[in-house]
């Protein structure tokens, strides 16, 4: 099985991209300040510049909470 997002474009209604890397099922999504934050069952929370959809950062620290700024890699 995959774990990913999708990004959309809602005017086609077009799959533009998966977004690929989690572990397990995503739990949470956020947006801000030009980036894309998914947080996933596997423990890790994932970063992805809006403008390319290409992830740039991985929280994967076990056992970490998403409120847990520390130990990013």
């Amino acid at each position: 099985m995959v774990y990913g997002l999708q990004a959309w474009d809602v005017a086609t209604l077009q799959c533009l991209k998966t977004l690929e890397g989690h572990e397990d099922n995503v739990r949470v999504l956020a947006v801000g300040r030009g980036y894309l934050f998914s947080g996933s069952w596997d423990k890790t929370v994932r970063v992805w510049p809006a403008e390319t959809l290409e992830g740039v950062k991985v929280n994967r620290r076990a056992g970490c909470g998403f409120g847990e700024a520390e130990g990013w890699c």
